[in-house]
């Protein structure tokens, strides 16, 4: 009777214990597939920032200057610094090794282009008409059928700018608003395909940023 009844009580606590090893395998596992899926979608957020980001770059102001100086398609940017009184991008060759540097003091307009082997390249500044005869490719085009516009209403009023489409393409729209002094003030800019918007004030900071 003793061993009938420790053989019960054994089985009773293997089943328990299977039981519980099998629920939290299988909390285990829950955990993991969330994970997993969390994971996936992190990484396509970093995705499409990282190529807004990569579009924003292409944009910026001295660009089209510097780019008249090194050909900045040769080389990779890495912006090391960029607040509202300056800007310094490294541009390295497909070695990582850097090649130039620039300096964009943004409120005197003023660009220093270094060449790390060859000394100072460029140092003056940049007239807003030089920036934009370089930048401007499109002409002014009415927002009204686009889809990020209602957004872009809420951070701005559109009828006090000029509306430039500098980037319009089957995957992206880049949208930039100018004074009426010919100034640059906002961008736009519109991945289709994962319908992502980013409204950028120039001058202070990211004014939109996500999904709509």
């Amino acid at each position: 009777m003793r061993k009938i009844l420790i053989t019960t009580v054994s089985i009773v606590l293997l089943v328990s214990l299977g039981i519980g090893f099998a629920i939290q395998t299988n909390a285990d596992k829950t955990d993991e597939v969330k994970l997993q899926h969390s994971t996936t979608s992190r990484e396509e957020v970093q995705d499409v920032e990282a190529e807004v980001e990569a579009e924003h770059q292409e944009e910026y102001e001295e660009l089209a200057v510097v780019n008249d100086i090194i050909h900045v398609d040769d080389f990779n940017a890495d912006v090391v610094e960029d607040n509202k009184r300056k800007r310094v991008v490294i541009f390295n060759d497909d070695q990582n090794h850097p090649q130039y540097k620039t300096i964009y003091i943004k409120k005197k307009n003023r660009l220093k282009v270094i060449d790390f082997n060859g000394g100072l390249l460029f140092n003056d500044v940049i007239t807003n008409q030089e920036v934009i005869a370089k930048e401007k490719t499109n002409t002014e085009t009415d927002l009204s059928t686009f889809k990020e516009t209602t957004i872009l209403e809420e951070y701005v009023d559109l009828a006090d700018y000029h509306v430039e489409v500098a980037t319009d393409n089957p995957h992206k729209r880049v949208i930039l608003l100018y004074d009426d002094n010919q100034r640059m003030q906002y961008k736009s800019i519109y991945v289709k395909d994962k319908s992502y918007l980013k409204v950028i004030d120039l001058h202070d900071d990211l004014l939109y940023n996500g999904t709509i």
